[in-house]
């Protein structure tokens, strides 16, 4: 009976052992998988932290583009509604007399004009105060093809009690002008009317006849004492003039009355819309691209936080399955 208590005994001793070593072996899986699973919600929180940070940003740089296509929208439609004054203006040929809008809106019934000394100094906005002093009343004068052409029109201005006018005839004209003169150069000097007035070169005539003896400068005052300019009609970026007949004209009113310049301001204001246009399409491009990717992270976090509660609830499993008491000892009381 005593042999047959020993053999119990080792018998349940060698089954307690064989238990713990599989409940060791069992033990270290959970653990390792437990490590595994802690990994992996680490690296599920750092995604989930990233896309909230990627989120953020991408709000942030919407909310830019937002506001900064607003801004340029607000002056797309400031300079569309001046391109349309401007070609009112133009199309009603405001600023010219009675007699010279009559004749420009009715080119059929007064053939050979060309157009006005206005309309063709292609003036930059930069000169034209300066040209507007120096020319005077000549900016309203029709241009005709020449002396028979500016008669016939007088003739049918007459018949028809158009209005006043006034007419230079193109091809007679260069028989007024004189050799072109070299301008001084230096300090103060910005260069000949002729050469700056915008015009076209089958129309330099009548540049070389009205500008083509006038200086344009930065000061007036400065120049005169840095250069000798007798002999030339001189013109500051102000307007004020001072000719070689002595004639001083100071324009203390600067506000633009002048139909000069209004025909480059249109191409300047036509160029100007592209290119905002332009630049607020490309912009509406990035926005709509913020806003996908701000779909696609918004969505992100709540993927990842499911994917993060998975997580956690798969390392509760794994750390519940890890019944309390799995050490040696718990197993050799068995034994007792």
């Amino acid at each position: 009976e005593k042999n047959n208590v020993i053999d119990r005994l080792m018998k349940k001793n060698h089954d307690v052992e064989s238990g713990y070593k599989i409940r060791s072996k069992e033990e270290k899986n959970l653990n390792k998988k437990k490590l595994e699973q802690t990994k992996v919600v680490d690296k599920v929180n750092t995604k989930l932290s990233n896309a909230k940070i990627s989120l953020i940003d991408h709000n942030e740089k919407s909310n830019v583009l937002t506001m900064d296509i607003h801004s340029k929208k607000s002056k797309l439609l400031f300079l569309k509604d001046q391109l349309s004054f401007y070609n009112e203006l133009v199309e009603q040929k405001e600023g010219y007399s009675e007699g010279v809008r009559n004749v420009l809106n009715s080119p059929d019934n007064y053939s050979g004009v060309i157009g006005t000394v206005g309309d063709l100094f292609d003036i930059d906005n930069r000169y034209r105060l300066a040209f507007q002093s120096a020319l005077g009343e000549w900016i309203y004068c029709l241009v005709s093809k020449d002396r028979k052409s500016a008669l016939e029109i007088a003739s049918s201005a007459k018949a028809n009690q158009a209005g006043n006018l006034s007419i230079l005839p193109l091809k007679e004209m260069s028989d007024l002008v004189s050799g072109k003169k070299t301008p001084p150069k230096g300090k103060n000097i910005i260069g000949l009317g002729s050469e700056l007035c915008g015009i076209n070169k089958d129309y330099k005539i009548l540049a070389q006849l009205l500008v083509g003896n006038l200086l344009i400068v930065d000061d007036l005052e400065a120049a005169m004492s840095s250069h000798d300019l007798s002999g030339w009609d001189v013109v500051d970026l102000n307007g004020t003039f001072y000719g070689k007949n002595y004639l001083l004209k100071y324009r203390s009113d600067i506000e633009d009355s002048s139909v000069l310049g209004r025909n480059n301001k249109i191409k300047e204001l036509t160029k100007e819309i592209d290119s905002l246009s332009n630049i607020i399409n490309h912009s509406i491009k990035k926005l709509d691209s913020q806003k996908d990717k701000i779909n696609w992270f918004g969505g992100s976090p709540v993927a990842l936080k499911k994917l993060l509660r998975d997580c956690l609830l798969s390392s509760y499993s794994i750390s519940s399955s890890a019944a309390p008491g799995t050490s040696h000892e718990v197993y050799t009381r068995g034994l007792y």
